[in-house]
C-alpha cells in the first residue's frame, strides 16, 4: 500500500501541519502579550478536515490540492481535497486588557498544552501506521 494514497496517512499529515500552523499563532500570540491593541490570532482547521474526510469516504485517497503540480508526485496532479483549508482567524472579540489586548497567557498556556498533545497523538498514530505497513511488507 502506498502511503501517500492512504487517507489515515494524509489526514495524519494534514492535521499535524495544521497543528504546527496553530503553535506559531500561539507562539505569536504569547510573544505579544504586552504589545497594545494586539489581537489574538486562532488557527481553525477540525470541522474542515472532517468534512473532506467525510466527503471522501466513497474512497480510500484523501488528496491534497497543490500549488505546483510538482510539490507532491504525479499520483496526485489535478487532484482536490474537497475543501480542506487551515483558517486563521484574528479573534477582535473579549478584550482582556484596558490597551486593548485580548491575549489571556494562560488561555494560550493551555491551548499550547492541548496542541501539543494532540500533535504527539497524530505523530503516534502516523507511527503506528507506518509499523503496520512496515508489517504488511514483509518487515519487523
Amino acid at each position: 500500500m502506498d502511503p501517500m494514497n492512504d487517507k489515515t496517512w494524509m489526514a495524519g499529515k494534514l492535521g499535524a501541519s495544521a497543528l504546527a500552523r496553530r503553535f506559531g499563532a500561539v507562539a505569536e500570540n504569547l510573544a505579544n502579550v504586552n504589545t497594545p491593541a494586539y489581537k489574538k490570532k486562532e488557527i481553525s482547521f477540525e470541522d474542515n478536515l472532517r468534512s473532506a474526510l467525510e466527503n471522501n469516504c466513497s474512497s480510500r485517497k484523501l488528496t491534497l490540492k497543490t500549488t505546483d503540480e510538482k510539490h507532491l508526485g504525479p499520483n496526485f496532479r489535478g487532484k482536490g481535497t474537497d475543501g480542506f483549508k487551515v483558517e486563521e482567524i484574528t479573534n477582535d472579540e473579549g478584550i482582556y486588557r484596558l490597551d486593548g489586548n485580548n491575549v489571556d497567557p494562560e488561555i494560550e498556556m493551555a491551548k499550547l498544552a492541548e496542541t501539543k498533545m494532540a500533535y504527539n497523538g497524530i505523530l503516534r498514530m502516523m507511527a503506528k501506521r507506518a509499523d503496520m505497513i512496515k508489517t504488511a511488507m514483509g518487515g519487523k
